[in-house]
């Protein structure tokens, strides 16, 4: 008797991986119901789920937006400021929508635009 196990004795068959599912009649070809259609947490756009990050509840240019105005933030020590902001869905919308305004994406790559957010404040302010 060898002291090798079954799977590594010679002769012995291979391994079949266990007990076979039955295949299923609908096969996986779309994303989940709940997948289809994503509304944006930010803007409130119903998108599809290629415009949606995983695991994140905003689109992708709102969820760009939302982590550039955090690091802006950092940058100009505001980041109490930009908690209390990013809490009430309604502030964080026009913060975002006036990101997008001031600072819009270059299409050939590039820099955005710089974002004061003390400019920021004194336009919501008046």
């Amino acid at each position: 008797m060898s002291t090798l196990p079954r799977r590594l004795q010679k002769g012995s068959k291979p391994a079949t991986g266990g007990r076979k599912r039955a295949a299923s009649s609908q096969a996986k070809a779309t994303p989940s119901a709940k997948r289809q259609q994503c509304g944006c947490r930010t803007c409130g756009e119903v998108k599809g789920p290629e415009h949606h990050s995983a695991n994140n509840a905003d689109c992708k240019s709102c969820a760009s937006a939302v982590y550039n105005m955090r690091q802006v933030a950092i940058a100009q020590k505001q980041v109490e400021w930009y908690d209390e902001e990013a809490k009430d869905p309604e502030r964080r919308c026009n913060m975002v929508n006036n990101y997008h305004l001031r600072c819009p994406a270059k299409e050939s790559g590039g820099h955005r635009n710089k974002f004061p957010i003390s400019d920021y404040k004194r336009q919501v302010l008046v």
